[in-house]
């Protein structure tokens, strides 16, 4: 059984979301950008050029869920594709860096989402 949850990080910092990027695209297996890069630096990049598209470079600047698969998922290519199919309904419209971990017991996936849409 599958496991969505929110990584508590309410970081109101500029650098907050490059740190989180850097993260989890320094460890991923694979990685996917909705919206943004696919690359965690350039992903960062586009994150920040929207904030001040829009002029919202106050309050938080992005939010982290982990999606954790249960064992019958052993396919980084499908846990990606799963969680780019949800990613993508959840946070329509928004940019999302997917980055998928094998570093524990169960394959997971890690959503960082910009604040800005």
């Amino acid at each position: 059984m599958g496991i969505f949850k929110s990584i508590d990080n309410p970081s109101t910092r500029k650098g907050g979301s490059k740190s989180a990027l850097d993260y989890v695209g320094k460890k991923a297996e694979l990685t996917k950008g909705i919206n943004c890069s696919d690359d965690y630096i350039e992903a960062y990049k586009d994150f920040q050029e929207t904030k001040e598209l829009y002029n919202k470079l106050g309050g938080r600047q992005f939010k982290h869920f982990v999606l954790s698969f249960g064992e019958e998922t052993k396919s980084n290519e499908i846990a990606l594709e799963m969680s780019e199919k949800i990613a993508s309904k959840i946070f329509n419209g928004h940019e999302v860096f997917l980055a998928v971990h094998s570093d524990t017991d169960n394959l997971h996936c890690h959503m960082v989402v910009n604040s800005v849409m």
